[in-house]
């Protein structure tokens, strides 16, 4: 859990509840069906449903990690803006596309 915003910056996913939760997602996916058995996971999102300051969805390049996009509090908008901003997100991380100034 985290109590701001401003923890995503800190937020780490290979550790604790969120590495519990990847591991039995992974481990459901791989009993759905034996062609997904031994299936891998080369890439994993995380992260806190929540509100942001001034209701602005958090999309930056995460402080420690240059290579990672932070990307969330979609303020109740999450399905809808999720696609895209995971898109776009795709695209920054490619250098295709710039990451907004908001």
């Amino acid at each position: 859990d985290v109590e701001s915003w401003r923890d995503l910056e800190t937020l780490d996913i290979s550790i604790g509840k969120p590495a519990e939760v990847i591991a039995k997602v992974e481990r459901r996916v791989r009993g759905l069906h034996s062609a997904l058995r031994f299936v891998g996971f080369s890439h994993w999102w995380g992260g806190p449903v929540l509100f942001a300051e001034d209701w602005k969805p958090v999309f930056r390049t995460h402080p420690g990690l240059p290579n990672t996009v932070t990307l969330g509090a979609f303020s109740g908008h999450g399905v809808a803006l999720s696609v895209y901003l995971g898109c776009w997100a795709a695209e920054a991380t490619l250098g295709r596309k710039p990451l907004p100034s908001w």
